[in-house]
């Protein structure tokens, strides 16, 4: 009986640490260069995550003022950035949705290839030219 309690105790034990850490993302508050993140991104509110040439296996996500600028990146996954300050997307990839949603400063996509849906709503004027859209465009984007 004691050997039966220790097993359901350490069963107990390592469901709770893998449950514990699929919450977890990482994180960018800086300048990354040519680096590969394969997990989810999250910008933390008032940050500014800059991903120069870099890949990232997962979705990003731009927290409240919030800067997301991508120069030539790859991105299989979404993005979604609510109440950030300013996205900039330039000569990228992403392999899945962008949804934007009251960005404060500015959105730029230049020369970029979404692959899923552009959606955007309640944000400042987006500039940029030259993109591929493979989905549908909803809201005032380019």
């Amino acid at each position: 009986i004691l050997m039966s309690n220790f097993y359901k105790r350490f069963a107990l034990l390592v469901i709770l640490s893998a449950s514990c850490t699929l919450g977890f993302a990482a994180t960018c508050s800086k300048t990354m260069n040519n680096n590969m993140v394969n997990d989810n991104l999250k910008i933390p509110a008032n940050a500014v995550c800059v991903l120069n040439g870099s890949m990232i296996n997962g979705n990003i996500e731009a927290l409240t003022g919030a800067t997301l600028i991508l120069n030539a990146a790859t991105v299989n996954g979404n993005i979604e950035a609510k109440k950030a300050k300013v996205v900039k997307l330039n000569k990228s990839t992403i392999q899945g949705n962008v949804e934007l949603e009251q960005t404060s400063s500015a959105i730029v996509i230049d020369k970029s290839v979404i692959d899923g849906d552009l959606s955007c709503s309640g944000n400042v004027a987006s500039k940029g030219s030259m993109n591929v859209i493979n989905g549908d465009i909803e809201g005032k984007c380019r």
